[in-house]
């Protein structure tokens, strides 16, 4: 999720029923970060950042319509 009132640098917030966590993406470079999770399961954040990483462009370019250049 992008938050529309967020900040810099881009990131995407995942939410789910056993836990959370904030996820950098270098939108120029196609790369993830995992910034930091609490409650979520190793396995878990393996697919998230999988999925994040394969998604990249469109999330960037979701941040980029809410958030202006990145």
């Amino acid at each position: 999720m992008v938050h529309t009132h967020d900040h810099p640098p881009s990131h995407v917030h995942i939410l789910g029923p056993d836990g959370r966590a904030k996820i950098q993406m270098d939108c120029h470079r196609g790369i993830v970060n995992l910034l930091w999770h609490d409650g979520t399961q190793r396995s878990d954040l393996r697919l998230i950042l999988n999925t994040v990483e394969r998604e990249i462009k469109q999330l960037c370019d979701a941040w980029r319509e809410i958030h202006g250049p990145i």
